[in-house]
């Protein structure tokens, strides 16, 4: 996969690896989209978790950098919402490793920063993104720092804070 940024002003392109913030004409960098042509023989059907999909994510072949950041996050079971509509399903996400849906985010997130060598993350959050991504970041050996508004519930800052 070749990855890099394009400039929404000048239309410069970065090799992601650069880690620029804005184009050096000041515009804004934003991910220049690859379509990847993705078979469902690509499936690891032995993988009991979202990374069955890895070859459609966005890491170099070789890369198993998420293999050092799985909690075991996706593949969470579906159940009907009711019995009167029973092709109406939610995924019970609450199983997800800090409770949230945004585990498959945060793992995605912090296995390529893994694949880049980075030694700290930064984020904002309001709840459980931060909680996400914290954790995922303790477990691949990252250093993070989560920043939450002054309205951020009292309790958030704790669960920011995991002990994985």
């Amino acid at each position: 996969m070749n990855e890099a940024y394009i400039c929404s002003e000048c239309h410069q392109t970065y090799p992601v690896k650069d880690m620029l913030w804005k184009c050096k004409c000041g515009g804004v960098l934003d991910l220049l989209e690859e379509k990847v042509a993705f078979q469902s023989e690509n499936i690891h059907h032995h993988l009991p978790t979202m990374w069955r999909y890895v070859d459609a994510l966005p890491f170099s072949k070789e890369a198993d950098s998420w293999k050092r950041v799985t909690m075991g996050e996706g593949n969470t079971p579906l159940i009907s919402l009711e019995p009167n509509a029973p092709n109406t399903y939610v995924k019970v996400d609450y199983m997800m490793p800090t409770l949230s849906f945004k585990d498959r985010g945060a793992a995605v997130l912090i296995a390529k920063a893994k694949e880049l060598k980075l030694e700290s993350v930064i984020a904002d959050s309001s709840g459980n993104a931060g909680t996400a991504i914290a954790a995922y970041a303790k477990r691949a050996g990252i250093a993070c720092d989560i920043f939450l508004s002054s309205s951020t519930s009292p309790k958030k800052p704790f669960q920011s804070a995991p002990s994985f």
